[in-house]
């Protein structure tokens, strides 16, 4: 038996969702397999656990008892299958100058959100990591990510429904017989940088909640590509009905649980047809994503035949005052009470060596704490790892070899030091951390 299931089709829901419930339950430590321990251990709804990251960042990652899977699902495949920053567009790859206006729209984005006050009283007050890539891929615009979840049923959702553009909305499909659809399966673990003992914070990165509601909603995740790079996969086609699309359509409030509708839709709709940047907007751009041998004279008139203008004219994008008094009163008088429901944390203890008593109290874990464990997950696993089969991975033009073995392992053993956690994640802020004046 591998760590994923074998097959690469599945005829029917119910059975794709036994076999990778089938796989999950394979990385649950001794502890867990009693099943009321297992329940008991199961995290609120919709909530969210703080990590720290090395630079100290709080991210607030979907709470849940394991990370062993991340899920993307789409109702149809696209080969090569990349992000859409680097998809061809009429039937070529996008060029330099393409690439650099989708730029300039992502860093359009991110002045906007600063301008946000959910941004500046509450997520940088409490040092919340704002992820501005992963909101803007959830929120319609061209990025370098490709979302995933860890979320089954949150990955089917988008596996059998489809996007009205017309609309801006998910419908679900009505139509008789049988009907095909991809899930796409990654392995965190696989991606750990082990000189770095990076997890979750690089090539893999948490998006989970944001100011913004969509990202938290999805329980989102980001794989990250550079250009022309592609990405090693398990891929799993299976059928469905009419009644399977309807079924998990509805599970999701008509998919308005998922897409949710607010403000900075309405703003980023907007921003994914600009052609018109300020002289700010544009040497934001420069500093990260120079075009290579253009000077800015000869970039802004390669953008100006393009159709796109640098000017000293256009204002810098931003909140006005209706609206931020608008969002402000909303969050005080009702998402403030949300996030201290949402927010949570699990705080642990040193173990003093050579003792059983606790020492030193940390507010948070760290996401090498997490990382730590989801690789005892695995070498606990009870399926056979040594049957792994990459070849099971994506076979189209987005294969690559296994990051695994491509990843340096140090050979000596590393202690991990004890220490005592909180079994299950509580709520810690209170309505004077969360209020915006």
């Amino acid at each position: 038996m591998n760590i994923l299931p074998e097959n690469q089709h599945f005829h029917s829901v119910k059975e794709l969702k036994h076999a990778l419930t089938q796989s999950i339950d394979n990385f649950r430590l001794p502890y867990e397999v009693n099943d009321e321990n297992d329940t008991f251990f199961n995290p609120e709804n919709e909530t969210f656990e703080v990590l720290l990251n090395k630079q100290n960042e709080k991210i607030l990652i979907p709470d849940a008892k394991m990370y062993p899977f991340l899920f993307r699902g789409q109702q149809k495949e696209w080969l090569p299958c990349l992000p859409s920053l680097y998809r061809e567009r009429n039937g070529k790859k996008p060029n330099d100058i393409e690439i650099f206006i989708d730029r300039l729209r992502l860093t359009e984005f991110a002045i906007l959100l600063n301008t946000h006050p959910v941004v500046s009283g509450f997520f940088k007050k409490h040092n919340f990591k704002i992820d501005y890539i992963g909101l803007a891929q959830h929120y319609g615009l061209n990025t370098e990510i490709l979302d995933f979840t860890n979320d089954l049923d949150i990955a089917l959702f988008f596996s059998l429904c489809s996007y009205n553009k017309a609309l801006n909305c998910y419908e679900p499909n009505l139509n008789d017989g049988s009907h095909t659809a991809i899930l796409y399966v990654i392995v965190p673990v696989f991606y750990i940088d082990f000189g770095k003992k990076s997890f979750l914070d690089n090539k893999i990165s948490v998006i989970g909640m944001q100011p913004f509601k969509r990202p938290g909603a999805q329980k989102g995740f980001a794989f990250h590509f550079k250009q022309d790079e592609s990405f090693n996969v398990f891929r799993y086609t299976f059928s469905y009905t009419k009644d399977d699309s309807k079924c998990i359509y509805d599970k999701f409030e008509q998919g308005k649980k998922l897409w949710v509708q607010d403000i900075l839709a309405e703003k980023t709709r907007s921003i994914a047809s600009q052609i018109s940047f300020s002289v700010y907007t544009f040497n934001q751009t420069c500093v990260n994503c120079r075009v290579k041998g253009l000077s800015k004279s000869k970039l802004k008139d390669s953008l100006l035949n393009v159709g796109i203008q640098i000017s000293t004219h256009i204002e810098i994008p931003k909140f006005n005052t209706a609206e931020r008094c608008a969002i402000v009163d909303e969050w005080n008088n009702q998402q403030s009470i949300q996030a201290i429901n949402q927010i949570r944390r699990r705080f642990w203890r040193e173990k003093v060596e050579n003792t059983d008593q606790a020492g030193k109290r940390y507010e948070f874990r760290t996401i090498q704490m997490l990382m730590e464990i989801e690789l005892l997950r695995l070498v606990g696993n009870r399926s056979d790892l040594g049957e792994l089969d990459l070849n099971q991975s994506n076979t189209t033009p987005c294969s690559t070899n296994s990051t695994l073995s491509n990843n340096k392992v140090s050979e000596s053993w590393e202690k991990v030091p004890g220490r005592f956690e909180l079994a299950k994640s509580e709520t810690f802020l209170t309505e004077s951390n969360c209020l915006i004046s």
